[in-house]
């Protein structure tokens, strides 16, 4: 019920409360005078309807993604191997939008959409396809096609344990991993597309 982030306890900040809570009161008191004349009841029952809708709302919201501390550590990770490359202008990076939002954080806007093509409402298709071919069914044509589409030296995969339970079919296609917290880095060099590349420890 209460696991992970939801849109009501993000946006309704300390702040909020504290300044909104008299007026809240207020309200109440006023709608108490005039409507149910002085009947705590009256009182009562604006109470509780109030806390039942903020326990409903709570509820059933769906779940927010954010950003974790473990992979804003990676995509500085995978940043500092790139700027060791040298290689500014064409990226790859494939993972979820938001720790792609870490990347661009990161790296001041100079890696946006992990270098994939970005269209009408930030919309990636085929990044998109891309990380759902390599968690589903690894296959050396979709790092192929994602060379292919960014013409990037190397590409680095971020996955969780989230979204894949089994590590070994990435492992064989693209070698070992780079651990950082519960996000795992893959990273395959376009020179030998069949040949892992670990990371270097931070």
């Amino acid at each position: 019920f209460q696991n992970g982030p939801r849109p009501l306890s993000n946006r309704i900040i300390l702040d909020f409360y504290l300044f909104s809570l008299p007026a809240i009161a207020l309200g109440i008191k006023k709608v108490h005078a005039s409507v149910f004349r002085k009947s705590f009841v009256g009182a009562q029952v604006i109470s509780i309807v109030l806390a039942m809708f903020l326990v409903i709302n709570y509820s059933i919201a769906p779940s927010e993604s954010m950003v974790t501390v473990s992979e804003v550590r990676a995509m500085e990770l995978i940043y500092n191997e790139i700027l060791k490359k040298q290689n500014l202008n064409n990226n790859c990076v494939i993972s979820d939008t938001w720790p792609l939002l870490a990347m661009q954080a990161v790296s001041a806007n100079t890696i946006v959409g992990g270098g994939f093509p970005m269209y009408a409402d930030f919309a990636q298709p085929e990044r998109v396809e891309i990380q759902r071919g390599l968690f589903e069914k690894p296959e050396l044509s979709y790092l192929q096609r994602a060379f292919d589409i960014t013409n990037a030296k190397a590409c680095y995969l971020l996955t969780e344990q989230r979204w894949t339970s089994d590590l070994k079919p990435l492992t064989k296609l693209m070698g070992p991993y780079h651990q950082v917290g519960n996000v795992y880095i893959f990273s395959i060099d376009r020179q030998s597309p069949r040949m892992g590349y670990q990371l270097a420890p931070p």
